[in-house]
């Protein structure tokens, strides 16, 4: 056993990577009791429990480090969800399946066995959330969005495995990534996005200036990203460049930990369409330079890292002219492979042995046709079996892969279940 912070510092390093992505845990789908408006909850703590690396790193956890599980402790998110994924064990759930049947790929299932694990109430998680300054927000019995949620738990577990680095002296173990400049080359017709890179000791939160004299360049590093097991296995790195006319570029480089996709334009059909919305050029008129001239600018945003894992929020909620929210049930395209188109990355990462090929192992749903209700339901890729199932609390179906990607407009329209208003919120895909 030893200290966490001083643990989870190992998984910088390639190989231990490679074991959390590649090891299949031997898990069983459970269904998770909603005690009142949690479905938002439940589906994302599904697809992170369905997420390999992600359970991997719990795994281990659980496994390696001194129980600690108390509400005041500096790590209680994390404490509960170490303890909370060992429920969706095969071991611990063996005994309500002898002889049970397995599910096949297309869906087909001897429902008079039992399959699947019993339901599960997770009363010890929801009271940490509710209790927890950073979900203040949170009121029980009120739906919430399940992407917002998502978000700040990330969020938090980011900080509680930084605070236990601190605490357990493994900052001294953490590799020493070099803060950089980069000099502006403009060797492509419009000079965008072509960089080079060299070391340098300036601080990652100011503005700098660098190159040579007639082409200087102004980075901006908006948010210090310290390293954390999320950032390794969720992080990914945006790059804006804005060009004004007698101005040096300016560059802005902003981690994220899900990409936030537009799909109101009549053009976005599906998730490639999306991401080369993203990346296109924009123009901003009458853009006011230090001196008060108006002139047009231009800026572009690309993707200059893909993370292992990627979360795509599709934006589906978006205000009106006279400030009221609506949902936008427009379909959109994606497959259970995606390969991020190249021009929408900078052009260092377009090519070479970094993959920008995934696969879809979740789909979070949003069910109605209000953005202030609705329902949260999940599709799962069960890895141990290699089937897909749908997760509905504490209703769980096979489900065949064709109703799970969405492909011309026919997705799940075969299904019995099918439901018109269900559409893909969260999509979470892993590297191959």
């Amino acid at each position: 056993m030893e200290p966490l912070g001083q643990l989870v510092v190992n998984f910088q390093k390639p190989d231990a990577l490679h074991q959390l992505m590649t090891t299949i845990p031997d898990i069983i789908p459970r269904g998770l009791m909603n005690n009142g408006n949690v479905c938002f909850m439940n589906s994302i703590l599904q697809v992170l429990v369905n997420c390999t690396p992600f359970y991997n790193l719990m795994e281990l956890i659980h496994k390696n480090t001194v129980k600690r599980f108390s509400e005041t402790h500096s790590t209680p998110l994390l404490d509960t969800l170490v303890e909370l994924f060992q429920e969706f064990k095969l071991s611990v759930n063996q005994k309500h399946l002898n002889n049970a049947s397995v599910p096949t790929a297309n869906g087909n299932v001897n429902t008079s066995k039992k399959v699947f694990g019993e339901s599960y109430m997770a009363e010890q998680f929801y009271s940490i959330i509710y209790n927890h300054k950073r979900f203040s927000h949170l009121q029980r019995g009120i739906q919430e969005d399940a992407e917002e949620f998502l978000g700040y738990l990330l969020e938090v577990l980011h900080e509680e495995f930084v605070e236990s680095i601190k605490q357990d002296g493994g900052l001294s173990k953490l590799s020493v990534i070099p803060n950089t400049t980069e000099e502006y080359v403009q060797d492509t017709e419009d000079g965008y996005d072509s960089l080079t890179t060299t070391s340098s000791s300036l601080s990652n939160n100011e503005w700098v200036e660098v190159g040579p004299a007639k082409q200087k360049v102004t980075i901006n590093r908006s948010t210090k990203a310290e390293w954390s097991p999320i950032t390794q296995l969720f992080g990914g790195q945006l790059r804006s460049v804005l060009k004004v006319p007698g101005q040096k570029p300016s560059i802005t480089v902003d981690p994220f930990q899900h990409v936030q996709l537009d799909i109101s334009e009549d053009s976005v059909n599906t998730i490639e369409d999306a991401f080369k919305h993203l990346s296109e050029r924009e123009s901003i008129p009458s853009y006011k330079t230090n001196s008060g001239e108006e002139v047009e600018a231009h800026k572009q945003t690309l993707l200059d890292e893909l993370p292992p894992v990627l979360i795509i929020h599709l934006k589906r909620f978006t205000y009106t002219n006279d400030g009221r929210i609506k949902k936008l049930t427009k379909e959109i395209g994606y497959n259970i492979d995606l390969e991020i188109p190249a021009e929408c990355m900078t052009a260092s990462k377009r090519t070479g042995t970094r993959s920008r090929k995934y696969k879809l192992f979740g789909a979070v749903y949003h069910h109605g046709i209000s953005a202030t209700t609705g329902h949260y339901t999940v599709d799962l890729k069960w890895q141990t079996k290699n089937i897909w199932v749908n997760v509905d609390d504490t209703t769980i179906r096979p489900v065949a892969e064709k109703n799970v990607v969405h492909v011309n407009g026919t997705t799940g329209k075969d299904n019995e279940n099918w439901d018109r208003y269900r559409t893909a919120y969260i999509l979470l895909y892993i590297k191959v």
